[in-house]
């Protein structure tokens, strides 16, 4: 035996191909060895039935998927060899479905697949024949893919726990839907394997330091109440070292949520339509041309008041800007030229300005309160929500990121926050909250169940959501194989990205009026118009009586002066005269 183990040793050597040499009593001896190397190829020379035990023994500590297995039975007693090689009693090598063993028996030129799909049962396929020039045929029957010639599990039942409100997987009547749901309908389907659904919880899981123990669905596997957790788990670095996943069935960016503000027109949309230069510009035209139409009436009459003179073109000018007419159009050409080119450049202002107006306040143009996360959290004045008991909340609750601290600080305490996506939604269109979670699952809910607007800032984290196993499933790898099969002939896509059918009623959309806040700066400006207007209105009344009785007192004054130097006598029609005495008898005999 010795012997042709070293001559085995040299010659694979003489190849490149490292080698070494075992007995099964010291396999438990060489597992930090096996941790460091690829995937090892074990050749397993068995000679007696001894040799069999132990080495059944030997693989109670190994996880046999870890490595190929080539198991010879030579010189093997005759009337054993039929009970141990050829018709194996039940699993006495404890193997699993992803087991790669092939398995020669003595005076037997045809090679055997061993795996096991039930617990108590050795599988066995005739794979290939072994020629004696050390070539193999295979028969024509098997496929030379490990997945496909296993792609029948017989019926193999595993046991599957759901989360409750999840968005990609429904159980109505033990039946499974939605986008996840459907998948692993058509893996049943396809591998010949049963799902029975054995509890249903209301958390995907997180992991619980004062207990030591992981809740929710996470939790149900880890505890091996369950094989399958079907629902879109989040795959993160803690879960991954107690459960497997399939790859990422979905890859989405997170990002945070929340409350739209509402679009209301500010004071100062009326005067961002122009620029601040734009504006100056209209302000020195509107000062200066005064001035210079006052200056060219002024070198032509020397008898007008400039002051006067000044006040009234500023007020036509003035009125032109403000589409007015004018009072009195002049003569000159040179001023009617100057004029017209006020009135001009004023229509095309004015225009230029409604038509910018119109089109800025009719577009929505929302300030929201943050554009980043360090922005959030600046701000301070939101609070952070997260699904509770999922992979986002242990991100928050046991990062070291400093951001992420500082987000935590704002989070509400567990028991506050909501236990489904859509809860989540609901409670940011209830208050300042921001809802953290990924883009995927925001668009898988319809956009008439959010009774508000939402906006989001992009988190910079991708999420990756697959369904969990238990850790070393020994179906890990062939659904894998074929949900890669499904993503490769489109499958997968038609099935994630095609929304389950809903019975919905018709929803009644209503459109909201156009409340008071949203037309108070034109209220205000309009009431503010008709107050300076009044104001106006007043001052020039106050002043024009002032000046017309300070003009009737001088009158009257200058008229009593005249009536005492010359008398006047009025004659009435039967030809009696009468002096006037004063001049309030003057004025009513006028």
């Amino acid at each position: 035996m010795m012997t042709l183990i070293h001559g085995w040793t040299r010659d694979l050597s003489r190849y490149g191909v490292v080698v070494l040499d075992l007995v099964f009593a010291s396999m438990d001896k060489s597992t930090r060895y096996f941790n460091k190397i690829v995937r090892p190829l074990f050749v397993v020379l068995i000679t007696s039935r001894e040799d069999f035990e132990e080495f059944s023994k030997a693989l109670r500590t190994y996880d046999l998927a870890f490595g190929a297995w080539l198991v010879l039975f030579w010189k093997f007693p005759h009337g054993q060899i039929d009970f141990v090689c050829k018709h194996p009693m039940g699993n006495p090598l404890r193997l699993r479905f992803n087991t790669e063993m092939m398995v020669l028996c003595e005076n037997e030129r045809v090679l055997n697949e061993w795996y096991s799909i039930f617990e108590n049962k050795t599988e066995r396929i005739k794979m290939a024949i072994w020629k004696p020039t050390g070539d193999f045929d295979l028969f024509r029957n098997i496929s030379r893919d490990l997945n496909e010639r296993r792609r029948n599990l017989r019926g193999r039942v595993l046991r599957a726990v759901v989360v409750q409100g999840g968005l990609f997987v429904e159980v109505s009547n033990g039946v499974l839907n939605g986008s996840f749901g459907t998948i692993i309908k058509d893996l049943c389907e396809l591998l010949n394997f049963t799902v029975k659904i054995v509890s249903q919880v209301s958390e995907y899981g997180r992991y619980d330091w004062k207990r030591d123990k992981w809740s929710g669905a996470i939790g149900e596997i880890v505890e091996k109440r369950a094989d399958i957790g079907i629902g879109d788990f989040s795959m993160t670095s803690y879960r991954m070292d107690v459960v497997d996943f399939t790859f990422p069935l979905k890859m989405s960016p997170n990002r945070i949520y929340y409350k739209q503000p509402s679009f209301g027109i500010k004071w100062s949309s009326y005067f961002k339509v122009f620029e601040t230069d734009v504006w100056l510009s209209i302000l020195i035209l509107i000062i200066t041309t005064p001035l210079l139409l006052a200056f060219m009436q002024v070198t032509r009459r020397s008898d007008v008041k400039l002051t006067r003179l000044i006040s009234d073109i500023y007020l036509n000018v003035w009125g032109i800007f403000c589409q007015q007419g004018v009072s009195e159009f002049p003569m000159k050409f040179s001023l009617r030229l100057a004029y017209f080119s006020l009135c001009i450049a004023a229509f095309s202002t004015s225009t230029y300005y409604s038509a910018r107006l119109i089109s800025f306040l009719t577009v929505p143009y929302i300030t929201h309160p943050f554009t980043t996360l360090e922005g959030f959290v600046k701000d301070g004045t939101y609070k952070l929500i997260v699904v509770r008991g999922t992979a986002d909340y242990d991100m928050f609750r046991y990062s070291k990121d400093t951001l992420a601290q500082k987000m935590k600080s704002l989070m509400l305490p567990s028991n506050s926050l909501p236990t489904s996506d859509l809860e989540g939604f609901k409670m940011v269109c209830e208050g300042r909250l921001v809802f953290y979670t990924s883009e995927e699952v925001r668009k898988s809910i319809d956009s008439w169940l959010i009774p508000c607007k939402i906006s989001s800032v992009d988190a910079g984290r991708i999420d990756s959501l697959a369904i969990a196993l238990s850790k070393r499933n020994q179906f890990t790898g062939i659904i894998n194989f074929h949900l890669q099969k499904f993503l490769d002939n489109g499958v997968l896509i038609r099935l994630l990205y095609t929304k389950t059918r809903r019975k919905q009623t018709l929803q009644t959309y209503n459109y909201h009026e156009v409340q008071f806040p949203d037309i108070s700066p034109l209220l205000a400006i309009l009431a503010g118009g008709i107050f300076f207007g009044a104001t106006i209105y007043i001052m020039e009344k106050y002043i024009y009586e002032s000046y017309w009785r300070k003009s009737i007192l001088i009158d009257s004054s200058i008229m009593k002066e005249s009536l005492r130097k010359n008398p006047v006598r009025l004659v009435s029609k039967n030809g009696k005269s009468d002096k006037l005495k004063s001049s309030n008898h003057y004025q009513f005999a006028l």
